[in-house]
């Protein structure tokens, strides 16, 4: 069958129209990648900038950064146990749930930022269209310090992580390196893990 003039136009037409709209495609999916990963380095490097402006004094003395958090983790820790004096007979979430809320008031200047900002890059990672979000989910935890993870490993127990931030922790692994022998259960000869609160992917390999 012989083809119109006309119809081999609007053939002709159909495939520039598919080729351009394929090229657009990669197009925009090369543009949204890039704004991406331009947006994922700005958080980043916003996080580092939160790190480093944490600041405590020892007498006259500021310390700065990441320095703060094993002192950090010593006073949860002290307030743990001062809750698990009260009734140590009560379950031990709701215990690390009023420890942290006594402990948290005294230190929200310094870590309150810190981990909204760490969950909102979790976040937007989670929220985005990469097929690598694991990468950039490792890229994130490789920045953490072990005391770090310890702090965000009771955060995400506490009021104040346990319903959005724990779930995201579990899903991408990101307690993988956190110091187990840190945790207070092990510390303190707890009978109950504080880990068996995690789902395991949380220290998945």
């Amino acid at each position: 069958m012989c083809l119109t003039t006309s119809e081999l136009v609007q053939i002709g037409s159909l495939i520039v129209l598919a080729f351009y709209t394929v090229v657009t495609y990669k197009l925009l999916t090369s543009q949204n990648r890039q704004s991406f990963e331009n947006q994922f380095f700005q958080l980043l490097n916003l996080h580092h900038g939160i790190v480093n402006a944490i600041e405590r004094y020892v007498g006259n003395l500021p310390v700065h950064g990441r320095r703060n958090f094993e002192v950090f983790n010593s006073e949860f820790l002290a307030s743990f146990q001062k809750e698990y004096a009260k009734n140590h007979l009560a379950e031990q979430g709701a215990i690390i749930s009023a420890a942290y809320r006594t402990f948290f008031p005294t230190r929200q200047p310094e870590i309150g930022h810190y981990f909204r900002n760490l969950y909102h890059i979790i976040k937007f990672i989670d929220d985005s269209k990469s097929k690598k979000k694991e990468y950039f989910v490792h890229l994130v935890r490789a920045q953490l310090s072990s005391q770090e993870l310890l702090l965000l490993f009771y955060n995400c127990l506490g009021p104040y992580g346990i319903e959005k931030f724990k779930p995201l922790v579990e899903r991408y692994s990101l307690l993988e390196n956190m110091p187990e022998d840190e945790i207070i259960s092990k510390k303190l000869n707890l009978p109950l893990d504080h880990k068996t609160l995690y789902d395991p992917h949380a220290f998945q390999k």
